[in-house]
């Protein structure tokens, strides 16, 4: 995948499930799952993003200290269901993804609640709600030491919140 090859890394990745599936790793296996939707959705492969996110899920299901793999899982769901215009089921995931963020399992350094407050503000300038999307890309900058740990997605939010101010005059 980093060599940009998406053939040879969706082949890869349909091997790595096979042997962590033999192998019994379910967190290896549905985080594998989740690398792959990340690759179908870059792709635009929804539909097989989406299905690979939920095979993720239901590896993981029961099982404790899986908050990174449910938090990339319901980011990555409300990513998708975004693209695809269901803006609902984007807000329902974007706020799950929200609700398992826990400093514990994802450091600050990952600034999880910044991307998803810059994904519900996205949402809300797809909605053409203009004021709700300026918030949340505000909070989204409100967080610590943003700029020093993820300067890009603190430049993202900033391009965002100018936009929104843009539309609404």
């Amino acid at each position: 995948e980093s060599q940009a090859v998406s053939d040879s890394a969706f082949l890869y990745y349909f091997k790595a499930e096979k042997m962590y599936d033999k192998l019994g790793d379910s967190f290896s296996l549905a985080k594998t799952h989740i690398n792959k939707a990340n690759l179908q959705y870059r792709a635009s492969d929804f539909l097989g993003s989406e299905k690979a996110v939920f095979n993720a899920l239901r590896v993981i299901k029961g099982k404790k200290q899986a908050n990174n793999i449910l938090y990339d899982a319901y980011n990555l769901l409300g990513l998708i269901y975004n693209e695809l215009g269901e803006y609902e089921n984007a807000m329902t995931y974007h706020n799950k993804a929200l609700k398992v963020i826990d400093d514990e399992f994802l450091p600050v350094e990952f600034q999880s609640k910044a991307t998803s407050y810059n994904n519900i503000g996205f949402l809300y300038l797809n909605l053409e709600n203009y004021p709700l999307a300026k918030k949340y890309f505000q909070k989204g900058l409100e967080q610590e030491k943003l700029f020093i740990h993820k300067p890009y997605v603190y430049a993202m939010l900033l391009d965002n919140l100018a936009y929104s101010k843009f539309k609404l005059n």
